[in-house]
């Protein structure tokens, strides 16, 4: 009866809370880069990387499976659509018409052919009419060389970015910030989690107020205030809670905003105590890790507040 009533006491405490959080859209470098009128790059990029290696690799493959297998002169205009190691497809299509402002004036382009390659880390356009242009060495050269020098002024800010070649000659190159404010957000969750701590299961609630900063529009810097309450029982059954404060910082390794890998550092004090599962004036360090967006595992060490014992902990955290 008393193993039934500590089950029904812990499966009330692990119920799930709720997460509140404001936050903003993505918002992506963009480049355009005009090439001796003959063609027009248009390049999207979805991450705070800089995408050259992987691009350059990409259009390699692509010039290769064009020269290799395909015959385009038997399009009058053409789409040519490449996703990287999955699929190149060329179809008829429709002239495209470009109209371009350059110093001040209006530049009307047309181009017979489009070309898309459709990456996970960006995307990319080129409008052209000699199927040379596509396939030669000087196009790769040249996205590269935009991109290198875009790397270099690449902040957490979004931009659009133009420059124009003349030759292998960068004649231009002009950067627009936009917005001009980062977003930037404060986020409040809520979770429950299980620990191990002096080989004894622990269960816990919690609650997190944390600012967090972006870059590019995805969320990479944190700064967080959260309180745990652990609860525990002794040898009578009886059910003992302590109560941490904590203070930790983490930081998104990862660049795509539908897969955030949050790691980070964390200090607690313990603010309330009760029973003697705790030593007075205890501390803790911990390091988190956050599996996906709703699972966090903690490494932790606890020190007793005259430094006279220190001994291990794990937690598994779960937010909603």
């Amino acid at each position: 009866m008393k193993n039934l009533k500590q089950i029904l006491i812990i499966s009330l405490i692990v119920i799930g809370c709720t997460t509140v959080g404001y936050a903003q859209n993505p918002f992506m470098d963009s480049i355009n880069i005009r090439i001796d009128n003959r063609m027009e790059v248009s390049l999207v990029i979805y991450n705070s990387g800089n995408p050259a290696a992987e691009l350059e690799k990409d259009l390699r493959s692509m010039q290769s499976i064009i020269s290799e297998n395909n015959d385009m002169s038997r399009y009058s205009s053409c789409l040519v659509r490449y996703i990287p190691d999955k699929s190149l497809s060329i179809k008829q299509s429709e002239p495209v018409e470009i109209i371009i402002l350059e110093n001040g004036k209006q530049i009307k382009s047309d181009f017979r052919n489009l070309c898309e390659v459709i990456a996970g880390t960006y995307n990319l356009q080129i409008r052209y009419n000699n199927t040379e242009d596509l396939l030669s060495e000087s196009l790769i050269e040249q996205i590269k060389i935009s991109l290198d020098t875009l790397a270099t002024s690449r902040k957490r800010y979004v931009t659009i970015n133009n420059f124009a070649f003349k030759g292998q000659d960068l004649i231009e190159n002009n950067q627009i910030r936009y917005p001009d404010r980062p977003m930037d957000c404060m986020v409040l969750k809520g979770g429950t989690g299980a620990s191990i701590i002096k080989n004894q299961l622990l269960t816990d609630i919690s609650a997190e107020l944390a600012l967090e900063f972006s870059k590019k529009g995805i969320l990479k810097n944190g700064y967080y205030v959260s309180d745990n309450v652990f609860f525990n029982f002794d040898e009578n059954q009886k059910i003992y809670s302590n109560n941490f404060l904590n203070i930790g910082y983490r930081h998104n390794l990862s660049n795509n905003i539908k897969t955030p890998n949050w790691i980070g550092i964390e200090a607690g004090y313990l603010i309330k105590r009760h029973g003697d599962f705790f030593e007075k004036n205890t501390f803790k360090l911990g390091i988190n890790w956050e599996v996906g967006k709703y699972m966090s595992v903690s490494p932790q060490l606890y020190i007793s507040g005259d430094m006279t014992k220190m001994y291990p902990g794990l937690r598994v955290g779960f937010g909603f």
